[in-house]
């Protein structure tokens, strides 16, 4: 004598599958979400993460979000995904649609010297001035 199941039974059995697939999935997208709207550890400062999808729906495209070293090179990434792994050290992230918006407003494609690729020559020396300008000023406190 075997002890297969009834149809009734594995009706139920699939019914209950089913059910608990959806929960362990809409707990697994629940907890994505808090990931990203919720600060994981207070000493990291991360991105604003409604800024960032509202710049996202503003471009069409993902945007480049900027960084910053301790005393270096302000330099600018794409976004790599949707849920952020990286914090910025310096609290303080703009958001851009372009590279170029970003080499524009003073912000290096490398972080570990000013490169800016996408600017002519004429825009780039217009940047470099205005990055020198800015270190006079803070370094005389004017």
């Amino acid at each position: 004598m075997t002890n297969k199941p009834t149809p009734k039974q594995v009706a139920a059995f699939k019914k209950h599958r089913n059910k608990v697939l959806a929960t362990v999935f809409a707990s697994i997208l629940l907890i994505m979400l808090i990931l990203d709207f919720v600060p994981v550890l207070g000493q990291r400062v991360f991105i604003s993460t409604v800024h960032m999808y509202y710049k996202w729906i503003e471009c069409g495209r993902k945007p480049v979000v900027t960084f910053s070293k301790y005393k270096g090179v302000l330099y600018y990434e794409e976004t790599k995904s949707l849920i952020h792994s990286f914090p910025t050290l310096s609290g303080n992230s703009d958001i851009f649609c372009t590279p170029k918006e970003a080499e524009l407003a003073g912000y290096s494609a490398d972080e570990n010297g000013y490169d800016f690729p996408n600017l002519s020559l004429e825009e780039s020396r217009r940047v470099r001035l205005r990055i020198l300008d800015d270190r006079m000023d803070r370094f005389y406190r004017r």
